[in-house]
């Protein structure tokens, strides 16, 4: 195990100089349809993630214990992506740092948020899978990452294509355009969009719920166990049919 241990953290060592040295790739969105096209490709990358992390934990739940640190090492590489390719304009996938989104660019600072979360909660479960987790966080670590992941949701600053990408441009290159009608196209959209992320807010936070309740043993039924990575499952469905 300890020579295991060194490799990663020699591979580790390796790789993040490596990626902070990196250019930006310089992904360009050449337009609104475009834009949206990512924003829903993220989406339904997550929630195939999250499926096969429901489904692998529910194994692991039935005595396959492979698959104990299987779905947690799912979580990590579902962060990393998240945290490298959530957003065209911010590094390494434009010129945008990381440090000026939280000043500028609420939406991407709050995906990064999101990665981290991820990242952390796959830590988190990877040490129970290990055996090495306290009690306190083996008990608390993950329903309190998903409330704060679910509360954070209630807060999300998404906006459309239509509205990122030359918005003005578009306006102005077509004439006799309907403001009144685009406007409300745009409030439809959002409100839309409002509505579905609401809805993971609230799965997450029953996912929370059941998960306290199984690793704290205080619902003494055998099925509990199974609900919460269930209910992962579904917000991978969620994820996976959204549409802007």
């Amino acid at each position: 195990m300890r020579y295991k241990d060194a490799f990663f953290t020699a591979l580790f060592l390796l790789l993040v100089p490596t990626v902070l040295l990196a250019g930006p790739l310089n992904i360009h969105i050449q337009n609104a349809a475009q834009d949206r096209a990512f924003s829903e490709m993220n989406h339904h990358i997550a929630g195939v993630m999250l499926i096969l992390i429901g489904i692998f934990a529910i194994l692991g739940e039935s005595g396959f214990n492979i698959f104990k640190k299987t779905w947690p090492v799912l979580f990590l590489l579902g962060g990393v992506y998240l945290l490298m390719m959530s957003d065209p304009d911010v590094w390494p996938m434009g010129n945008e740092g990381w440090i000026s989104i939280f000043r500028d660019n609420p939406e991407a600072a709050q995906h990064k948020i999101y990665a981290l979360l991820l990242i952390a909660l796959g830590i988190l479960e990877l040490q129970r899978a290990r055996g090495r987790l306290p009690r306190y966080l083996a008990l608390w670590g993950f329903p309190a990452f998903a409330v704060f992941g679910a509360v954070l949701l209630f807060f999300h600053k998404h906006m459309t294509g239509d509205i990122n990408i030359g918005m003005g441009q578009e306006m102005q290159n077509m004439p006799g355009m309907d403001d009144m009608l685009l406007g409300h196209d745009m409030a439809a959209t959002m409100e839309k969009i409002k509505s579905e992320h609401l809805c993971y807010s609230v799965v997450g936070s029953v996912v929370a719920f059941f998960k306290f309740a199984s690793d704290g043993d205080y619902i003494r039924r055998k099925f509990i166990k199974f609900i919460w990575p269930a209910l992962i499952c579904f917000l991978g469905v969620l994820l996976v049919i959204y549409t802007e």
